[in-house]
């Protein structure tokens, strides 16, 4: 049964994600979306390197072995490598997990597929229904990416759908900017919860040397002329486990002289705390003086602003894109 779940996972896992990059659209009529010409569309598209298409090929071969000659035919060590892949993959402490897991959840295992909704336009009341969202989040996603070409940004894969994570990101990156993948660079993003939406600049979790860049600029003072530029709808906050923010404190306040070099103090911590966690090989589950703009549920006229979300989402891209540039290019300068 554990090489059985482990080799559908891995199906079910590589399929999905051919999905959200709308692979199947470009098969040809007849073409059947398999986890080979997804592998293959991930190395040509720079979304995985040799290395880590290597390593999916391997798991493509354990589960392909599983499905033609039967569980007899694999080792206990070639499953126990392919479920180490998957969930370093899906950013999983397997250790964790095992511990937690009851048999419950294998037969909850599987149950429902995401498939994209036409996107119709988001409503105050999807917000309550997060299935629904993130079927619209899907096509959004690829909406977006269309008016996101003129600041070259391109679009990363969506967040998993888990139905009790209470939060879907969408993520982008700059095009000219390597072959990493989102989580280990810094990103312009939508993060959608039951509450509010929040827009602006992340990181993915094993991001350490773009965040330590990043910081480095705001010590040193070079993103003031950037920051001074802003508007009052933009702010510095920070995230924790994943989706939740705290600390929202306006860009423009935190500029004033007397907070400005407070701030920096802070940021020096932040500094060091990400540089702790690259040394025990932590994950990093939140971010410290992100900015952004954040579109609370509360407020009166949320139902009004959801039309223009796309045009929002744009305009505030483009005032964040330069600070992807600079942590980018100083990054490719290091190598």
């Amino acid at each position: 049964m554990s090489a059985y779940l482990t080799g559908l996972s891995f199906e079910r896992m590589i399929l999905q994600t051919g999905r959200k990059f709308h692979l199947e659209s470009q098969l040809k009529i007849g073409e059947e979306l398999t986890p080979k010409n997804v592998i293959d569309f991930l190395l040509d598209r720079g979304q995985v390197n040799k290395q880590e298409y290597r390593r999916l090929e391997k798991c493509r071969g354990f589960r392909n072995k599983l499905m033609h000659e039967g569980s007899e035919d694999v080792t206990r060590e070639e499953m126990s490598w392919t479920l180490q892949e998957l969930c370093g993959m899906a950013e999983i402490d397997l250790e964790k997990e095992l511990e937690r897991r009851q048999f419950e959840d294998i037969l909850k295992f599987g149950k429902r597929e995401i498939i994209p909704k036409k996107h119709t336009g988001i409503e105050e009341n999807d917000f309550d229904e997060f299935i629904t969202l993130y079927e619209k989040c899907l096509s959004l996603h690829e909406e977006l990416s269309h008016n996101l070409v003129s600041l070259s940004l391109v679009p990363e894969e969506i967040s998993e759908f888990v139905p009790t994570s209470g939060g879907i990101w969408l993520p982008w990156v700059l095009g000219d900017a390597g072959n990493r993948s989102h989580m280990k660079r810094i990103t312009l993003g939508i993060t959608f919860k039951p509450d509010k939406i929040r827009i602006g600049l992340d990181f993915g979790s094993k991001a350490y040397d773009a965040k330590k860049e990043y910081y480095k600029f705001l010590m040193d003072g070079e993103l003031d002329p950037l920051l001074s530029g802003l508007s009052s709808e933009y702010f510095f906050y920070e995230t924790y486990w994943y989706y939740h923010i705290r600390g929202v404190r306006s860009v423009r306040e935190w500029l004033k002289p007397n907070e400005f070099s407070l701030l920096k103090k802070h940021v020096k911590k932040a500094y060091r705390e990400t540089g702790d966690k690259l040394l025990r090989g932590q994950l990093m589950t939140g971010h410290k003086y992100l900015i952004g703009k954040i579109i609370n549920r509360t407020i009166p006229n949320f139902n009004h602003i959801l039309p223009s979300l796309k045009r929002t989402v744009h305009n505030t891209f483009a005032g964040l894109v330069p600070v992807l540039r600079m942590v980018e290019r100083d990054q490719v300068d290091q190598q």
